[in-house]
């Protein structure tokens, strides 16, 4: 038997390989050749560990055990917070991943591209605040919007008085009740004009005060002011008082900017209103917006300005001088000229 190297480590003889290279003695899995596993080893002693043997792993953020697509490692095993599978629409929610319970909480849950599906409430518009809303304008949601209830059982939407089982005031035309009798058109400001059509009349009277005729088919476009109605005169309030979509058209007046404020204004720029804005002034006959010493009628002073508006500078106030060639401080009564 032959001993190799005594003192230290020894083999055999018959032991030996006649190969050399290996990357790693101490494993038998680790030599030139060998089929690469993965096991964070350079199996076959390429310089490169695991290649072409690793998993893809995807990130998991909310351990729901469903990973993001966008966001992976390989490796042989899954790492903390990673995962096998790419199919989450949303890692930072557990209660959101493929086949997830649909909850009503404004979330795709199900990962199936729709929110909320099969689970909201209907809720009805509440206009009145009554707490009976409009059957005829609904809403989804998870719970009840500002402005909208889950009861649809108001017939007038629009006056908080009247609901379903309202206490009944007799003779007034008006269904407080919703029950279906008394109701009459509404013409809340008594101009007339009644604002909807959805309310039909059982009597035929509907002539009391709020109340508009049945058999006039002419809607009011603003029910809460009796100068605003279909054919009224228009005047300047900032309203479309005879409905036809325009606001003050034919009245507004025409004022002009009065940047100087000496209550004269600037012909090239206006603006159409009611009542004089800010800024402005219902005189255009400025000829200077820039200086209030400047307007028409104003006193002629000794500044380069026209300041009266009669196109001539300083008229009647600039001093006679005298040319002092020498700088004596005495002039030549020949040569003049007028100045401040």
């Amino acid at each position: 038997m032959q001993c190799i190297d005594p003192g230290a480590d020894w083999y055999l003889a018959s032991e030996l390989s006649s190969v050399s290279g290996d990357c790693l003695a101490t494993n038998d899995t680790v030599y030139p050749g060998a089929t690469e596993i993965c096991d964070g080893l350079d199996n076959d002693c390429d310089g490169t560990i695991d290649e072409g043997v690793t998993n893809t792993y995807y990130q998991d953020s909310d351990s729901d055990n469903y990973g993001n697509v966008s966001v992976t490692t390989g490796a042989c095993s899954a790492p903390v917070g990673f995962t096998g599978d790419a199919t989450d629409c949303l890692d930072t929610n557990n209660t959101v991943y493929p086949g997830a319970t649909e909850i009503c909480d404004e979330l795709d849950n199900d990962c199936d591209s729709t929110i909320d599906e099969g689970v909201q409430n209907t809720y009805y518009q509440d206009s009145d605040s009554d707490g009976q809303g409009n059957v005829s304008v609904t809403t989804g949601a998870c719970s009840a919007p500002v402005g909208f209830t889950g009861n649809a059982t108001d017939c007038n939407d629009a006056v908080n008085t009247i609901y379903s089982g309202a206490a009944e005031v007799t003779g007034d035309n008006v269904d407080q009740s919703c029950d279906g009798s008394e109701v009459c058109y509404i013409d809340a400001d008594n101009d007339g004009y009644r604002l909807t059509t959805t309310n039909t009349s059982v009597d035929a009277d509907c002539n009391d005060s709020g109340e508009a005729l049945a058999s006039d088919p002419t809607l009011d476009c603003l029910d809460t002011n009796d100068t605003v109605y279909p054919g009224a005169a228009e005047i300047c309030d900032e309203l479309d008082n005879d409905c036809d979509a325009s606001i003050d058209e034919g009245v507004q007046t025409t004022y002009y900017q009065d940047s100087d404020a000496d209550n004269y204004g600037n012909v090239s720029v206006t603006t159409g209103a009611c009542s004089a804005p800010v800024g402005y002034t219902g005189d255009a006959t400025d000829c200077s917006d820039t200086n209030n010493t400047v307007y028409p009628g104003a006193a002629e002073i000794c500044d380069g300005l026209d300041n009266d508006c009669d196109s001539t500078v300083d008229e009647g106030v600039t001093n006679t001088f005298y040319q002092d060639s020498d700088a004596d401080t005495y002039g030549n009564a020949a040569v003049t000229t007028g100045g401040a």
